[in-house]
């Protein structure tokens, strides 16, 4: 029996769908998610919704991977997000030693490990 999946958001493997990213932007609680450069040092602002689906950003971590050289993985970070009721605005400095990153790639995730937002910084 052939196994097949014409709802959801993933296909039987688990591989996304077009419809995954739609559907993860339009029930985040993070509203957007801006990565700036200033004099070789990055930051990362996340504003909370300021209309539904909103919520306080409670447990939340910012995560971030450095790629070097060959556009490899080569640094993990993370940072614990404070509390953001809807409407508020944090800002990380991101911090990593690769001298020449290729790009950086930031994601802020919920307390079960999900991803809520990604965003893809390149020099």
């Amino acid at each position: 029996m052939l196994k097949q999946r014409v709802h959801g958001v993933v296909d039987v493997y688990g591989g996304r769908k077009p419809s995954f990213e739609v559907l993860r932007r339009e029930c985040s609680p993070v509203e957007n998610l801006q990565i700036t450069s200033q004099g070789g040092a990055l930051s990362a602002t996340v504003r909370s919704r300021r209309q539904l689906p909103m919520y306080p950003l409670d447990g939340y971590t910012l995560r971030w991977i450095v790629y070097g050289f060959d556009d490899l993985p080569m640094e993990k970070y993370e940072a614990p997000l404070p509390r953001l009721d809807p409407r508020q605005t944090t800002t990380v400095r991101l911090s990593y030693r690769e001298k020449k990153p290729t790009r950086v790639q930031v994601d802020v995730l919920r307390p079960t490990g999900f991803s809520a937002v990604t965003v893809w910084w390149k020099p």
